[in-house]
């Protein structure tokens, strides 16, 4: 974990930079950075943007509660180290994950580690499920989005795309249609290659959607639900070679 720590008194911050390193051992622990004035904190800490934050609460020009409020970053987990036990309700309002009274004691500050410790390993945990979920529905669908959000799309449903300007078309498989605000290149980078084809300048197909084909005339492309595209002429060349190898004809 990345550390930052905050104290207006250089004594009480090399006293948590000691028992930081004392636990090196048993936690992933670097410091990132140590600063005893709260103004010059606050950028080098929007700047290194630590995982943990280890912050005195009262300090001249900011308190440590002024001072979070100018954090620009998310998901910053704060511990108050200060020797004033009343702030303690005002800290956990502040979403603080933990607070300890001055002098610290070794065996609440390892407390205090291991709460991070399994606060950091829930949050990985989550990031790993999320991306997941993420790859899952990246592999099988597309946001089209709409004038009242995003319409989930299975690309099974997507029968072609057709270029309206700077929009997009999705012809689905249902008869409905989507108008996408992306031109065609931005289309195809959203799309995966092994399911979708651009044809023509003003063209893409989804290859599970072709009924049949021809070579004739320049070429043209039948669909399941029964439009005929035509063959750019820039395209024919791969097109051909990729129907050939295909469809083995």
């Amino acid at each position: 974990m990345n550390a930052f720590i905050v104290d207006d008194e250089p004594p009480a911050s090399r006293a948590i930079e000691a028992l930081l390193n004392q636990y090196r051992g048993d936690f992933p622990i670097n410091i990132v950075g140590i600063c005893n004035d709260a103004a010059t904190a606050i950028e080098q800490i929007n700047k290194l943007q630590p995982e943990v934050l280890f912050l005195d609460i009262e300090m001249p020009g900011y308190n440590g509660f002024e001072l979070l409020d100018q954090i620009k970053y998310p998901n910053l987990i704060v511990v108050f180290v200060t020797a004033y036990e009343h702030y303690a309700v005002e800290a956990f309002d502040a979403h603080a994950l933990h607070y300890i009274v001055k002098p610290i004691s070794p065996m609440a500050f390892n407390k205090c580690l291991l709460r991070i410790h399994e606060n950091l390993k829930l949050r990985e945990f989550n990031n790993e499920r999320l991306r997941s979920i993420s790859d899952q529905l990246r592999e099988s669908s597309i946001a089209v989005k709409t004038r009242n959000g995003y319409d989930v799309i299975a690309y099974e449903e997507v029968v072609s795309i057709k270029s309206e300007g700077a929009y997009s078309e999705f012809h689905l498989q249902n008869g409905k249609k989507l108008v996408q605000s992306r031109n065609m290149k931005q289309c195809m980078k959203m799309l995966p290659a092994k399911r979708f084809l651009r044809i023509s300048r003003s063209s893409i197909i989804n290859v599970e959607k072709v009924v049949s084909f021809s070579f004739q005339d320049g070429g043209s492309i039948f669909l399941s639900n029964g439009e005929e595209l035509l063959i750019g002429k820039t395209y024919r060349s791969e097109i051909f070679n990729l129907l050939r190898e295909r469809y083995s004809v």
